[in-house]
């Protein structure tokens, strides 16, 4: 599954300058696939992706970034969908269903509610 997915990002040249996942093993297996199939440097692991959303962790975590910077993410929910609504809505309305092997790219300049933009948000297809 997760190869189909990385597969599709390879096809639309949506490679991710950073690659950030949960160190929590299946998510850290996913990351793996998808730098191995898309070519883009090895994952990091990121405990903020392991925990509920805090942006002052994640911002930590994630150092400096630039508007062309396109940080890629794999984890778990309710805590990765959680932490998408807040980059990208400013508050944990946002309803995303984050299955399995899901990869979410977002592009920012900073670190801070709503201050995120979707650059792509690739699933497996269900069934």
């Amino acid at each position: 599954r997760q190869r189909k997915v990385a597969k599709r990002l390879r096809r639309q040249d949506l490679v991710p300058d950073l690659l950030l996942s949960s160190p929590w093993l299946r998510a850290w297996q996913t990351s793996g696939v998808t730098a191995d199939v898309v070519g883009c440097d090895p994952p990091v692991a990121c405990a903020a992706l392991a925990l509920p959303p805090a942006l002052a962790a994640f911002a930590t975590a994630i150092g400096p970034t630039t508007g062309d910077r396109l940080v890629a993410l794999v984890g778990h929910e309710p805590w990765l969908g959680e932490l998408a609504s807040l980059l990208l809505v400013g508050e944990d309305t946002l309803q995303i269903d984050f299955a399995k092997s899901a990869v979410l790219g977002l592009r920012t300049a900073r670190i801070a509610p709503g201050a995120a933009m979707l650059e792509f948000f690739w699933r497996p297809k269900r069934g």
